[in-house]
């Protein structure tokens, strides 16, 4: 049986630290020291769409680990943010694979075969609702060794950190992620705002006085900027991180 003592008090303790911090990134560094403490080596803080594409990530993981996250597109198949998809709030991720997510794809065992090497070996995810309409804001806490699964302390532990936290508020904040660099180009934004207004690649590039090969690559380099699978995708990421406004 817990021990409710202390679990409440472990939870004020977690509240005041987040009380005193001056600012988002004084809480995010707040945060991760509270991890640390605890024996984990990285934590991650997500909000995604309803599909799984994120919005924010931060993350205090290896920064070459991160670029290769998303220069190899990884959000796409990662399997945590896939679970969180089909309903799942309270996951273990074990050697970059989760039983019945994970799949034998070549992208997949490139995904586990790297956090295993990062010596991610187990990471735990937590999901919540967040306010947008079908999205959702999540924690993970990643261990090099193998753990007992989150009890309900931990549970509601995550759940004090994953309130007090939100996305770095610039490029060089603590925990910002290679998904936030570089911004879109004037030109990316402007064929974006085209395709949400529901022109077509010719219509855009008559109207940029560009080639229409032009404006298929301007927007396939948005997407990959922002992470997006789709144009569709890509236009509500601008819009949500503030770089497009129709």
């Amino acid at each position: 049986m817990e021990d409710s003592g202390g679990t409440l008090n472990g939870l004020i303790d977690a509240v005041d630290t987040f009380a005193a911090a001056t600012d988002g990134d004084d809480a995010w560094l707040r945060a991760v020291a509270l991890v640390e403490d605890e024996d984990a080596n990285a934590l991650n803080m997500v909000e995604c769409m309803a599909d799984g594409t994120p919005v924010w990530f931060r993350s205090s993981m290896s920064e070459a680990w991160l670029k290769d996250y998303f220069d190899q597109t990884f959000q796409q198949i990662d399997p945590l943010l896939l679970g969180a998809c089909r309903g799942g709030r309270v996951l273990r991720m074990t050697d970059g694979r989760i039983d019945g997510i994970t799949g034998d794809t070549a992208p997949e065992r490139a995904m586990s075969d790297q956090i295993v090497r990062w010596d991610y070996r187990i990471i735990d995810f937590c999901a919540y609702t967040a306010p947008e309409p079908g999205s959702f804001k999540a924690i993970s806490i990643a261990r090099a060794a193998d753990a007992p699964a989150p009890d309900r302390r931990a549970q509601l532990r995550a759940a004090v950190i994953a309130a007090a936290i939100g996305p770095p508020e610039t490029r060089d904040s603590p925990g910002a992620t290679p998904m936030m660099d570089p911004a879109l180009s004037t030109r990316e934004r402007d064929v974006l705002r085209y395709l949400a207004a529901g022109h077509r690649n010719d219509a855009i590039a008559f109207r940029m006085k560009i080639a229409e090969v032009t404006v298929r690559a301007h927007a396939a380099q948005a997407r990959r900027k922002l992470g997006a699978a789709t144009r569709e995708q890509a236009i509500a990421l601008a819009i949500r991180s503030g770089q497009l406004r129709l």
